[in-house]
C-alpha cells in the first residue's frame, strides 16, 4: 500500500509541478495574473455604490477575483505539502 500511495502522491506532485510552471511563466503573469489584478483594482469601491444591488455586484466580482488568487495560492501550498510528504517517505525508506 505504501508504494501505491507514493505513486499516487508522485502523480499529484507532477500535476501540481506542471501547473506551477505554467502559473510562474511570464506569459501567465502578463496575460492572466496582471489582468486579474488590474480588473480588481478597477472595480468600484463599496463606498462608490449607490444601491445595494451595485454593492452586491461589486462584492461578488471582488470575491470571484479573490477566489481565483486563492486557487493559485492553494496550488502552491499543495505542491509544497506533496513535496514534503514525498521527502518524508524517501527518508523513511
Amino acid at each position: 500500500m505504501d508504494n501505491k500511495y507514493k505513486e499516487e502522491l508522485k502523480s499529484e506532485f507532477d500535476d501540481l509541478s506542471s501547473l506551477l510552471v505554467m502559473i510562474n511563466s511570464d506569459e501567465f503573469k502578463k496575460h492572466i495574473t496582471k489582468e486579474m489584478e488590474r480588473y480588481k483594482d478597477e472595480l468600484r469601491s463599496a463606498y462608490d455604490c449607490d444601491t445595494m444591488e451595485e454593492l452586491k455586484e461589486v462584492k461578488g466580482k471582488k470575491h470571484a477575483v479573490d477566489h481565483f488568487f486563492g486557487i493559485l495560492q492553494n496550488i502552491r501550498s499543495q505542491f509544497i505539502a506533496k513535496q514534503d510528504e514525498l521527502d518524508r517517505l524517501d527518508r523513511k525508506g
